[in-house]
């Protein structure tokens, strides 16, 4: 080293700490500020597209949510007239097999109540 060289001013502090910084943008510089916090323990603080980006989905989740409600509730309104459907069918075919039921009976007792039936039933009950 010559005398020159040390009689020179040494760059401070400053000159190091803005050299290469002229090209970094705000958002840069917020991001690697962020990013540090974080490193820290320190709460994250979001961009302000970070935050928009995340609104937007939380909008968007929510308007799926709202979304699949609404199918939910009207496939479980078709169930529910799928079941009042079956159960006015089967009650009809209720109906109509008591009707049934109970015309056979009469048409049984009338039966019975002619002369031979004796007969008749005793050949039935060898049939069986």
């Amino acid at each position: 080293m010559d005398l020159a060289s040390l009689m020179s001013p040494s760059p401070s502090s400053e000159d190091y700490l803005s050299a290469g910084t002229e090209s970094r943008t705000e958002s840069d510089t917020t991001s690697q500020h962020n990013s540090s916090d974080h490193k820290r323990g320190r709460e994250r603080v979001p961009s302000d597209t970070e935050e928009a980006d995340e609104a937007g989905h939380e909008h968007l989740k929510k308007k799926r949510k709202e979304q699949r409600m609404q199918r939910n509730r009207q496939s479980a309104a078709r169930s529910r007239k799928r079941k009042d459907d079956m159960l006015e069918s089967l009650n009809q075919e209720n109906k109509s097999l008591r009707e049934e039921l109970e015309l056979l009976k009469s048409q049984l007792a009338a039966a019975i109540s002619q002369p031979g039936f004796a007969a008749v039933s005793t050949h039935l009950i060898s049939l069986c």
